[in-house]
């Protein structure tokens, strides 16, 4: 096909020989249905969705506990950033709900927990390694640009926040963090945007779903730039009230990415 929307894998990243899956065209309205289908996923099975929300939201406090404790203020802004990076591995419970409800089966607790084992789990857990190495590195990144932009500054987040807003010094420790962090959020949404749910939804590899993930973003860009701001302006939000907001904001974006998930792939 000359569009590029069916290739074969048949290098030793497929499985059982496998081809990679084919890739559709979304648009904008594909975004909207997909978030109106999260959103009644999340109706459907609130206390799941609050429970996976309470795990992420509680691993991100924990994260800004210990640097407020050890007065590491300006790595907190890209400590969470790259926490966030991780989301795609805890909501496999999420997808799990969403395809469970798609095919009318059972929710129950023990798949649902346990839904990154459900094709063995290896290349699940080779797609999370993948997302916690870049989060690693994006904190070296970040560490390194405070070291340079921002020397030996600790105090309150009040203070940095002044200092940011009022400084050249702050202006330019600020855009070059933000810059570098969208590098390393655009390249995990681009390889893991359909990825995470396809690992559930489908016995192959982690290659195979990274790769499909890029050819559905590369064939739809502005449907998955829209839903990338509507996640960031969501995660935004979730962040800005102390965390808490997270408690939502995973299980939406979770229950929807499934279903956007389901309209770019065949």
């Amino acid at each position: 096909m000359t569009d590029g929307s069916l290739n074969a894998a048949t290098g030793p990243d497929g499985l059982a020989g496998e081809r990679d899956p084919m890739v559709r065209a979304v648009t904008a309205a594909d975004v909207r249905d997909a978030f109106a289908a999260g959103m009644a996923d999340w109706r459907e099975c609130p206390l799941y969705g609050l429970a996976f929300g309470a795990v992420y939201a509680g691993l991100g406090m924990v994260i800004l506990t210990v640097l407020l404790a050890g007065d590491l203020t300006t790595l907190i802004v890209p400590a969470l950033s790259a926490f966030l990076l991780i989301g795609p591995g805890i909501a496999l419970g999420l997808y799990e709900i969403s395809r469970r409800l798609e095919a009318d089966e059972p929710i129950r607790p023990g798949p649902i927990v346990t839904a990154g084992l459900r094709h063995g789990g290896g290349q699940v857990a080779l797609f999370g390694a993948v997302l916690v190495a870049i989060a690693l590195v994006w904190m070296g990144a970040a560490e390194l640009i405070s070291i340079a932009l921002a020397g030996d500054r600790g105090g309150s987040v009040a203070g940095l926040l002044s200092w940011v807003a009022t400084t050249g010094d702050g202006l330019r420790y600020a855009l070059v963090g933000t810059i570098v962090g969208a590098v390393f959020a655009g390249a995990t949404f681009l390889i893991g945007v359909v990825a995470g749910p396809m690992l559930l939804d489908r016995d192959l590899s982690a290659v195979q779903a990274c790769r499909t993930s890029a050819r559905a973003v590369g064939r739809s860009p502005g449907a998955f730039l829209l839903y990338g701001l509507l996640v960031t302006i969501i995660i935004a939000a979730g962040m800005a009230a102390f965390l808490v907001g997270l408690l939502v904001a995973l299980p939406v974006i979770g229950f929807t990415t499934w279903h956007l998930y389901r309209r770019a792939v065949g």
